[in-house]
Order: C-alpha cells, then structure tokens, then sequence
C-alpha cells in the first residue's frame, strides 16, 4: 500500500507493508486501552490531580469557545439537563455492571465539580469570583469597598445570574430540548 501526502509544496510517497497476523492485518499501528493499576496512594492522589486539571482546562477552554461562538446552544447544559445526562449515563452504562456505574458516575462528578469551581471563580458579582474583586480592589487601594455598595453590586448580579439562568437562556434551553425530543449526547 502506498501513501502520499504533502507537507507544504514538498510531495512525498511511502509504503505501507500490511502483515496478516491472526487473521487481521496489521499496518504496524497497535492501539491498545491498557492502563496500569497505581502503585502506590501517592500514584493514586497523583492521577486524581491530573484528571482535575484535565477538567480544569476543558472548562477555560469551553469558556473561551463559548466567547468566541464556537459552541451552539444546544451544548449548553443546565440544572435539567445534567440531570438529564446523569440519567443517561446510569442507562447506558448498567449493563456493564454496579462498578462502572460508579465509575462513570464519579468522574462525572469530576467533571462537574470542576466545572463549578471554575464558572464560581469568574469575576461576577455574587460569585466568588466577584468577591475576589473586592478583594483586590481593596488590596490596591488600602481601604475596603462600602458594605453598602457591595451589597448592591452583589444583589444585581444575582438579579442578572437568575435572569440569566432561569428566564433567559439555561434552564428554558434544557427544557426545549427535552421537549422537543432532542437527543442530549455528552461525549
């Protein structure tokens, strides 16, 4: 088998030999699911910080795509729709067995933990994000904002989140969706 392809105007052609091997042919590629169990309680706890930090940047990535437009409403998902979701994956995944149930469930809750956390620390009033903004404002200036005028930048933007949330767009989305009949997929 011969393959071509080209790197900018330059064209190369290489040969791809196949080997029959137990009745499939191989290309000399093996994609193997394997993973090894953690060695120790420090592997463990190591993994778990990598699989945050995956999430942690899935989510900032999410973010700047949703900012940019690139992402449709329809994969916008809230309260009703993880719900929705968490269903779905206990359905799907039962006839695996009780284990991966839990599994699935848990990095599930992963998922979502780091989902919270980063949407928390975004710098909108009534969020810790927004407190933080405080925060700072008084690191820089050396005296604190008015209990007054941050009770009242904190009261609207709890108004704007819930009419955000509610009214707007998250929770009226979720529930068109279902609605509608639309097929809700995860990954």
């Amino acid at each position: 088998m011969t393959k071509h392809h080209r790197r900018g105007r330059r064209r190369t052609q290489r040969s791809i030999q196949r080997s029959l091997q137990d009745g499939r042919y191989y290309l000399g590629v093996l994609l193997q699911g394997h993973r090894d169990a953690p060695e120790s309680l420090v592997q463990v706890l190591q993994y778990s910080v990598y699989e945050v930090r995956y999430w942690i940047h899935t989510v900032i990535d999410s973010l700047k795509m949703i900012a940019g437009g690139k992402v449709s409403t329809n994969d916008i998902a809230g309260p009703v729709r993880i719900v929705t979701i968490i269903d779905q994956t206990v359905e799907e995944n039962t006839q695996y067995g009780f284990v991966t149930v839990v599994m699935n469930l848990l990095n599930l809750m992963v998922m979502f933990s780091a989902n919270l956390g980063v949407m928390n620390l975004l710098p909108f009033p009534a969020l810790d994000g927004g407190r933080l903004v405080f925060l700072l404002w008084e690191l820089v200036t050396r005296h604190p904002v008015s209990q007054r005028v941050e009770s009242a930048v904190n009261m609207a933007g709890m108004a704007l989140l819930m009419t955000f949330m509610v009214k707007t767009f998250v929770v009226f989305n979720d529930l068109r969706m279902i609605t509608a009949g639309i097929e809700i997929s995860f990954f």
